[in-house]
């Protein structure tokens, strides 16, 4: 669809010179501003779901206090916690993030919005991923996740467009946070996303037999150990040798989404709102067509990923293209039962063998560092 409407654009006069130069980019300028139109496809993905899945989040509330019937409460026992306890923990963790980052910091304003607007993407980076494992970053001033700070930073009263002199610690966060590591690029790497491989391991776990609540317990314990041994060997590793000798990245620069003249070359604010609305309702129109006709085969998480800048910048198009035309031939051949007898432990095998190769793989870079061969 952007192919075709960057060529027809491109027609009609809006990118001159764009015979003689790359095509990628044009997309996120005038008339299309697909930035903007991807910014509200990841809010819509998560809005719509909750629209469609009412009935459901209403029954968790009961269950979180008590009511509910005993059918209900059996679907409870299969979760990891009770719904009490997941919404506890959310509220808490939620207050303890506001305390934290607002205390010494003139963050206390925009604390809140930057955890909703946390909250909302992750769950749709995690959407997508569940049902495409696809790394789903954003980067550069027309990037979706800059469209939050677009419509974020107004409202904490800096100016349009921004000047160095109005720059302050709560500016230069906010776009950090949302553009770069939780939010943006970074935010589906292993490193930063945990939350996008959670779908993921629980219907491994569900295809093994194995409940969820076990696999709940080793998913926070290799959360919480993770983040201890990995911060702990960045810190010695950094102080023993030097990062700049280290063979990791280190040459980008995370401030950069705070500079103003980067974040000036993205679309004012009002085409964040009005190319967002519009996203958000092209998401809940794919949405109620999939959802109620067998027919429309475009799913809403292809519809984001598509519109992602990350998708032509990363040429994901053809592996995504080979794994559909496996997974349709699988079911042409022998249906839903050789794709769950055949398909789904030939795909954990692969998915467990590339992990054992990339432990192996890491561990031989690790003993190439300290004795080079």
């Amino acid at each position: 669809i952007i192919l075709i409407a960057t060529q027809i654009a491109a027609t009609l006069g809006y990118y001159p010179g764009w015979e003689t130069t790359e095509w990628r980019g044009f997309q996120y300028g005038p008339p299309l501003f697909t930035g903007a139109i991807s910014m509200g496809l990841a809010i819509g993905i998560v809005l719509w779901w909750a629209i469609f899945n009412r009935k459901y989040l209403f029954m968790t509330i009961r269950l979180a206090m008590g009511k509910g019937t005993d059918e209900e409460k059996r679907y409870e026992s299969e979760e990891p916690m009770s719904y009490r306890n997941i919404y506890l923990s959310i509220i808490a963790l939620f207050i303890i993030l506001y305390v934290v980052m607002g205390i010494g910091s003139d963050l206390w304003r925009t604390a809140p919005i930057l955890l909703i607007f946390t909250i909302i993407h992750m769950i749709a980076l995690a959407r997508v991923h569940a049902y495409a494992p696809f790394y789903l970053g954003s980067t550069g001033p027309h990037g979706f996740t800059h469209g939050y700070t677009k419509w974020i930073t107004p409202l904490l009263g800096y100016p349009e467009p921004m000047t160095e002199e109005a720059k302050t610690t709560e500016y230069l966060f906010t776009h950090n946070w949302l553009a770069r590591p939780i939010c943006g690029e970074e935010g589906g790497f292993p490193f930063f996303g945990s939350v996008l491989y959670q779908g993921p391991a629980y219907r491994m776990a569900r295809d093994a037999g194995i409940h969820s609540k076990n696999m709940f317990k080793v998913l926070l314990l290799s959360i919480v150990i993770g983040s201890i041994i990995g911060t702990s060997v960045c810190v010695l590793m950094w102080n023993s040798y030097g990062l700049m000798n280290l063979p990791v990245n280190k040459e980008w620069d995370k401030l950069s989404t705070g500079d103003v003249a980067e974040m000036n070359a993205s679309p004012p604010p009002a085409v964040w709102w009005e190319y967002g609305i519009i996203g958000i309702l092209l998401m809940g129109f794919v949405y109620y067509m999939h959802s109620r006709y067998l027919w429309f085969w475009p799913d809403p998480a292809g519809l984001l990923i598509g519109f992602s800048n990350y998708f032509d910048e990363r040429i994901t198009f053809f592996p995504v293209l080979v794994a559909w035309i496996i997974k349709y031939i699988i079911f042409k051949i022998g249906g839903t039962k050789l794709y769950e007898d055949v398909g789904v432990p030939c795909a954990i095998g692969f998915l467990s063998g590339y992990a054992v190769l990339a432990m192996i793989n890491n561990a031989a870079a690790v003993l190439k560092f300290y004795f080079p061969y």
